[in-house]
């Protein structure tokens, strides 16, 4: 057993800040010395060495503004001592997923320390929304507590953020995801669409099949993917040849899906690709399971087949917001022999309109623009 099974609920939170005490001084101190810069802008992205997703369209929408933006970035050296003073300094601090160093620490003097998580909507049961199931946290924890703000993609999933950051409902702001801007965006999508046709000419006039799921596991050392569950060879052999499979693994996954040699024509790895959002654009039809790109491609209006041959244990030990039918706008396979069939059939439903309202209302295009003026705003304040 763990710290988290064998402390008391009560003293747990008080551990975390003593575990942590040489930030938590050190913050404490910093926010005493600095007055904030009120266009200091923080952008910490834990698990990217470089900027992608929200915080890269954040970055763009506040270049050449009055805001002065920092990054902070895996991999980039920065000292922890560095790392606070930059926060210390500046009124907003954006983060874009989960960041222990933060979490004992206390925001004050109007320094507001905002949320953009990566994923778009509310689908798989995260923070205090897990509690109970393998790997969940003490219901006194102070993760995630002490954001100020949390961005997310519709109103219809304010609630499940409150139950997942422990948080009230006034610091949930549906404003929209500001990397979902990409799919109102005409001119992006034209010049994505061709720099993937530039890399990959092959793949020109053929129909690719974006095969796209989540990871098992518990975190990114143990990730994995069951080769048991899918054979790109069968797959490819099954469907007509002007299909191709892309192969787009999570990236905690560091083993590549299998390949043989005979159908390697029909077959590409497009799991190096950092950000999937602009392979959602060349794709004719996507398989995926429990992730959340099922929230960023229902923007297009394409074709959608959910290959979930362990549903019933995913959903048991890590589960969902709501019954996983409310996810479905497309069919649902647990067989991968059903898998060309379901995807040469798959087709546009109404179920799409229905998804779209209850998870993806406030992504029209103008998502960043929101963010930038919530800025703005909190700035004055």
């Amino acid at each position: 057993m763990g710290l988290r099974e064998l402390c008391p609920p009560g003293l747990f939170p008080r551990l975390q800040r003593l575990a942590a005490w040489r930030d938590v001084t050190a913050f404490d101190r910093l926010q005493k010395q600095l007055a904030p810069d009120p266009n200091g802008v923080v952008l910490v992205c834990p698990s990217r060495e470089s900027l992608s997703g929200n915080c890269e369209y954040i970055a763009r929408a506040l270049a050449g503004t009055e805001f002065h933006v920092h990054t902070v970035l895996e991999g980039d050296g920065a000292s922890r001592r560095d790392i606070l003073r930059l926060i210390a300094g500046c009124r907003f601090t954006v983060v874009d997923d989960y960041c222990k160093m933060l979490y004992p620490l206390r925001f004050i003097g109007g320094r507001r320390l905002m949320q953009v998580w990566h994923s778009t909507g509310a689908f798989k049961r995260m923070g205090f929304a897990r509690m109970g199931r393998p790997g969940s946290t003490v219901a006194t924890s102070l993760t995630h507590r002490n954001y100020t703000d949390v961005i997310v993609s519709a109103p219809g999933v304010v609630e499940n953020f409150c139950e997942a950051f422990g948080l009230p409902a006034d610091r949930i702001r549906p404003i929209g995801v500001p990397r979902t801007d990409l799919f109102f965006d005409a001119a992006a999508k034209a010049v994505l669409t061709a720099e993937f046709y530039r890399r990959h000419e092959e793949l020109k006039g053929k129909k690719l099949v974006l095969f796209a799921p989540t990871f098992r596991g518990e975190t990114r050392a143990d990730a994995y993917y069951p080769d048991a569950f899918f054979d790109p060879a069968a797959f490819v052999d099954a469907l007509p040849e002007d299909y191709v499979l892309g192969l787009k693994l999570h990236p905690f996954i560091r083993r590549p899906m299998p390949v043989p040699d005979r159908v390697a024509h029909r077959v590409i790895d497009l799991s190096a690709e950092r950000e999937i959002n602009p392979l959602l654009l060349v794709a004719h039809t996507l398989i995926t399971d429990y992730s959340s790109v099922i929230f960023e491609y229902a923007l297009l209006q394409k074709p959608i087949v959910f290959y979930v041959p362990d549903l019933a244990t995913y959903d048991r030990d890590r589960s969902f917001f709501y019954p996983f039918e409310t996810y479905l706008y497309g069919p649902a396979v647990q067989q991968a022999a059903d898998l060309p069939a379901a995807v040469a059939d798959a087709r546009v439903t109404p179920a799409h309109q229905a998804f779209f309202n209850k998870f993806l209302s406030a992504c029209d295009g103008q998502s960043t623009a929101r963010f930038v003026e919530l800025l703005r705003k909190e700035r004055c304040e």
